[in-house]
């Protein structure tokens, strides 16, 4: 019954999902660096991008079997610059996924949320918010 009546949501319907980590971030990428590898190869034409504070190289993209040309890698300076960044790459839709990693101790506020999820829509995409504890 319950299947019948309950739409599934697909990979490609847009919105904002949310990964909170423990504090050890090299150990806590392992976590989810082979989903977003997967999701890589299914950006057809469009970029998968990943903006934060980080010191991610390609070679860490290579060795999870990254689609490499469709990754896009966009340093920020602080957590606010990292969500206006998130904010604009999901609004004007030329990714077809954008994962903004935070650095530790920040709080969105609702409101942010739902901006990044308006933009979402608006550039018919996803996005994946990386928290640490």
């Amino acid at each position: 019954m319950f299947a019948e009546n309950h739409q599934y949501q697909t990979i490609n319907q847009p919105g904002v999902s949310e990964i909170i980590l423990p504090e050890t971030r090299n150990s806590s990428l392992e976590l989810v660096l082979p989903m977003l590898a997967h999701l890589s190869h299914k950006a057809g034409s469009r970029w998968m991008s990943w903006i934060g504070t980080n010191n991610l190289s390609k070679s860490t993209f290579d060795e999870y079997q990254f689609e490499n040309a469709n990754v896009r890698l966009i340093r920020s300076q602080s957590n606010e610059e990292t969500l206006w960044m998130m904010w604009d790459a999901l609004n004007h839709g030329t990714s077809s996924f954008v994962v903004g990693e935070f650095q530790s101790g920040i709080k969105l506020q609702r409101n942010e949320v739902k901006q990044l999820e308006q933009a979402c829509y608006s550039g018919n995409c996803r996005a994946l918010i990386l928290k640490y504890r």
